[in-house]
């Protein structure tokens, strides 16, 4: 694919032959030709995320004058959709060049791809979104910028055919609730989609009563469930209202919850440890992170949870607080941060920056955890974690460990 990309510095960049892999095929080839795109240079870096949220409205504009949108692109009523997708998509790449990795790009590329298409997207609508984004990088960024940014749109543009679904393939997977759920989980999602929140209420809470552990509602019933509510909403099979729904509702029941945690965690003796979880700067996924803090609130640890979105500063206060309140007895506090997409990655790094320059916590470690950090295993190294974990009950144990507990939780 020849790549000319115009810019108000110059009459045109052309990409030198060769600067961009093309044709690559299979999933270890688009990794290979990922591997051998260029590093952004940090300070053209810095000059691109500050264009972001600029870019990504720009870029809705453009498309927004396409004749037959709707019909011809992205489907029908899925324009604020792809406004969302807009912003997302310069977000990702500007959190992926600050840490690439090529996995990262391939599996977030073909995941997006595949989860639009669902909802109705068209193929041709990257065949004119692409060309378009790097236009507006030409226009909107100095040359030596743009020039480094680029690669990454030839990247995208020339292996589009093996990021779209195989012909004959359909971006639906068959799914059958029943044979991939455990029965209870199963029944409590289909009580959720049937819009009965009562019903899956009751159904939890009258396990509670019949002595089934917080723990196992929490790791066997609500984490799979929440894990296949998302691929509903992926493959378009429930509504973004009826996902809300759902994980709302699995909220309330949590909070329901709370008087058999309390009892459950009575029978254990308190420790001398603490965990704050918070959710970076922007992230509104937060039942993993509530998870984690009533799990470990259950085996003996004091936890604080501080919600979704919180910003950097009331994180560092309220820690700054309770160690204080503790620091006589040298008692350890851990600080969980969740991030569940990669745009949210140097939220984290900046937060965990931030911690290790406060005087006040230097002896806190910190936990990460979600799916970039899943995706990719040396990712809670790069932004200064002392660790990270998979899931909720890994989290657990790891807390343990950096409290300097060892026993194992059972």
């Amino acid at each position: 694919m020849a790549v000319v990309l115009p810019n108000s510095q110059s009459d045109e960049v052309v990409l030198p032959k060769g600067a961009h892999p093309s044709g690559a095929e299979g999933e270890r080839g688009l990794e290979a030709a990922a591997a051998r795109l260029p590093i952004a240079a940090p300070a053209n870096l810095a000059l691109f995320q500050e264009q972001v949220q600029g870019l990504s409205e720009e870029l809705t504009q453009r498309l927004l004058g396409v004749p037959d949108l709707e019909e011809r692109l992205i489907g029908v009523g899925n324009r604020a959709m792809m406004e969302d997708n807009h912003r997302n998509h310069f977000r990702f790449l500007s959190a992926y060049l600050a840490n690439p990795n090529p996995d990262d790009l391939v599996s977030t590329a073909r995941w997006a791809i595949r989860t639009y298409m669902a909802h109705g997207f068209r193929p041709e609508y990257w065949r004119v979104m692409l060309p378009a984004a790097l236009e507006l990088l030409g226009k909107r960024l100095p040359k030596d910028v743009a020039k480094d940014i680029a690669p990454y749109y030839s990247f995208l543009a020339d292996n589009l055919e093996s990021l779209l679904p195989a012909p004959g393939e359909h971006p639906e997977a068959a799914l059958g609730l029943a044979g991939n759920l455990p029965p209870l989980a199963a029944r409590y999602l289909e009580l959720l989609l049937e819009g009965d929140r009562r019903q899956a209420s009751n159904l939890i809470l009258g396990q509670a009563a019949g002595g089934m552990p917080v723990r196992d509602i929490y790791l066997n019933v609500f984490s799979p469930a929440q894990r296949m509510l998302g691929q509903l909403w992926q493959e378009n099979r429930i509504s973004v209202a009826m996902e809300h729904f759902a994980t709302a509702a699995t909220q309330m029941v949590m909070s329901q919850l709370f008087p058999y945690i309390f009892v459950q965690g009575a029978d254990r003796a308190r420790l001398d440890a603490g965990f704050v979880g918070c959710c970076v700067q922007g992230e509104l996924h937060e039942i993993g992170m509530r998870m984690v803090c009533d799990l470990l609130e259950i085996e003996g640890f004091d936890t604080w949870y501080l919600g979704a979105n919180t910003p950097d500063k009331a994180v560092l206060d309220f820690l700054a607080e309770k160690r204080g309140a503790v620091v006589a007895r040298e008692r350890p506090i851990i600080l969980g941060v969740s991030c569940t997409i990669a745009q949210g990655v140097p939220f984290v790094e900046r937060l965990i920056g931030a911690l290790r320059s406060d005087q006040r916590l230097l002896d806190v470690k910190v936990l990460v955890g979600g799916l970039p950090f899943v995706r990719r295993a040396d990712l809670w190294t790069k932004v200064g974690a002392d660790a990270h974990a998979k899931d909720a009950a890994e989290a657990a144990q790891v807390v343990r460990r950096l409290a300097g507990l060892t026993e194992v939780w059972e």
